[in-house]
């Protein structure tokens, strides 16, 4: 059975940090080593921390690294920001204003 962790890096294969992944899941009080069950990825909290992490991924910057790039098209970023909003209102959450993304990309020499 898979982590939360992998539940939600799963979303997308940008290079998240770990510490925003921590920020995400802890927001909604969830632990990233704890089991994506059934039960779990239905629950508010999951769902929130994703939609949390689909806002996030819709205004991360495009990365490249060692030749490898991670890019959004603009479409992509609507349909992440469409996905959260959507969750938001299904769980009838609304959206506070968030601090502004942290972003950072440390590849393996830092």
């Amino acid at each position: 059975m898979d982590t939360i962790l992998q539940s939600l890096k799963s979303i997308s294969s940008y290079p998240v940090s770990q510490t925003t992944l921590q920020r995400v899941a802890g927001c909604w009080g969830l632990a990233l080593d704890g089991e994506a069950t059934s039960t779990v990825l239905r629950s508010k909290a999951y769902n929130l921390a994703e939609a949390d992490l689909k806002l996030w991924l819709s205004k991360a910057p495009n990365v490249a690294e060692g030749g490898v790039t991670f890019s959004f098209s603009a479409d992509e970023r609507k349909q992440f920001k469409a996905e959260a909003y959507s969750t938001y209102q299904a769980f009838d959450e609304t959206l506070i204003t968030r601090s502004a993304p942290e972003y950072g990309y440390q590849g393996e020499d830092l």
